[in-house]
């Protein structure tokens, strides 16, 4: 097998890095990508943008970073940027309150353009404990309420350099692959809905059975729209087990309806929401293992 080269990828996200001034958003960036780093504080004048490659089980994700100048004279590049962001950092100085108290002011400027985008907060300069104003009480206050999560991390000591990146990576994976997915589970439903038999052509009890799946394709559906919001393991595993619970009513009731053409096929909705948990655990595999997990009761 020929080697890969080592700037070669195979799928890449962008990030925004935001925070006011001073705060130690360029030296985290820096220290990220290896390059080094003085003591001298140089105020970014514009967008610094810097890339890194991760390997995540076979694939290599490059991480495009656009590292946004914190003076408030520069918030319409933040403008210019967002629309491309696939995730962000809103990264403030635990020794510098004024910085603390201005992330939420950041994370609407990102809402407001992007509502669904993965957000990390980061707490930097964590090695200054002397000089601590901002306690880890506070920051986990805020990040309960906001819904977010948040790293502490120390580029002079290099603490939590790298990881804070790789989760933001993976949320981000996670979030592209349920929605490059999304058009193929779809259109399952679309076949499915073109192939049930009409009135004409079928007795009483197909129609029956027919009015009775509708319910329960209704009930998919509902359960397809939250796995389209998702933005956790978690709420893939529900729909996983939400639907395996369907297939198994389906498959009950179309045994009951006819109980002599149920020996020899299964129910088209059954086959229908197969399918689809297949195609979506192919493209979810390295976020939910199959094979492990007890407390599901899968029907792929």
């Amino acid at each position: 097998m020929q080697q890969r080269q080592e700037n070669e990828y195979d799928t890449h996200f962008k990030i925004l890095l935001l925070g006011n001034s001073r705060v130690g958003k360029s030296v985290l960036l820096q220290k990220l990508v290896g390059e080094y780093c003085d003591d001298i504080y140089y105020e970014s004048v514009g967008v610094d943008v810097k890339e890194t490659i991760f390997s995540f089980f076979d694939s290599r994700i490059k991480l495009r970073i656009y590292d946004v100048g914190g003076n408030p004279r520069l918030e319409f590049l933040m403008k210019n940027y967002l629309p491309i962001a696939e995730g962000a950092f809103v990264c403030f100085d635990i020794t510098n309150p004024l910085s603390f108290e201005s992330v939420e002011n950041h994370i609407k400027k990102i809402r407001a353009v992007k509502s669904n985008i993965p957000i990390f907060l980061i707490a930097c300069k964590c090695d200054l404990t002397h000089a601590r104003l901002i306690s880890a009480e506070q920051i986990n206050k805020l990040a309960e309420r906001l819904g977010l999560s948040y790293f502490e991390t120390s580029s002079h000591k290099e603490v939590n350099i790298k990881e804070p990146f790789v989760q933001i990576m993976k949320q981000m994976y996670f979030l592209s692959s349920i929605s490059k997915v999304k058009p193929i589970l779809e259109q399952h439903l679309t076949n499915y809905l073109k192939s049930l038999p009409s009135s004409n052509n079928y007795p009483g009890i197909f129609i029956s059975r027919s009015t009775k799946e509708e319910i329960l394709k209704d009930e998919y559906k509902v359960h397809f729209d939250k796995l389209c919001q998702a933005s956790s393991v978690e709420e893939l595993k529900d729909f996983f087990r939400e639907t395996s619970i369907i297939i198994e009513r389906a498959d009950l009731l179309f045994a009951s309806e006819n109980p002599l053409l149920s020996i020899v096929t299964a129910s088209p909705l059954s086959k229908t929401l197969k399918n689809i948990l297949s195609d979506l655990h192919k493209s979810t595999r390295y976020f939910i293992d199959l094979s492990t997990a007890d407390d599901l009761k899968l029907q792929i």
